[in-house]
């Protein structure tokens, strides 16, 4: 069996991260392709983060977030009184696991449904 029919049974199979870094090890030269095992375990991690990566962009479609807010863009300032501290604990998203809760509370215009997309994206990520 050629490469290029592997490559299209790959694909046919939907083992597109698969499919991916075996045309990118077929462009290295001769002697820089990995041994038989290494080589399929390379294929093998490359399609489980494909479909990491996939599930995860599936999920933050599916949520439809207000916005595209990273946990690292909110500002901590005096004014807001934000606790620091608890944010950062919200974001290992344990809270999720616990089937606990979150409730965000503040004047109009203070940041919640920001907060709220920051954390929901956060989770996205983390699966």
């Amino acid at each position: 069996m050629n490469t290029e029919q592997t490559l299209h049974q790959m694909r046919c199979l939907k083992l597109n991260g698969m499919a991916a870094a075996y045309q990118a090890l077929l462009n290295l030269p001769y002697d820089q392709h990995p041994p038989t095992e290494q080589l399929l375990a390379q294929l093998v991690d490359a399609e489980i983060l494909q479909r990491q990566h996939q599930r995860t962009v599936a999920s933050i479609r599916a949520a439809k977030f207000r916005y595209q807010a990273v946990i690292e863009e909110i500002q901590f300032l005096p004014e807001r009184n934000l606790d620091k501290n608890l944010m950062l604990r919200l974001t290992d998203t344990t809270f999720i696991k616990r089937a606990e809760n979150v409730f965000i509370t503040g004047a109009t215009g203070c940041g919640k449904s920001y907060i709220a997309s920051a954390l929901g994206l956060q989770a996205c990520q983390m699966g």
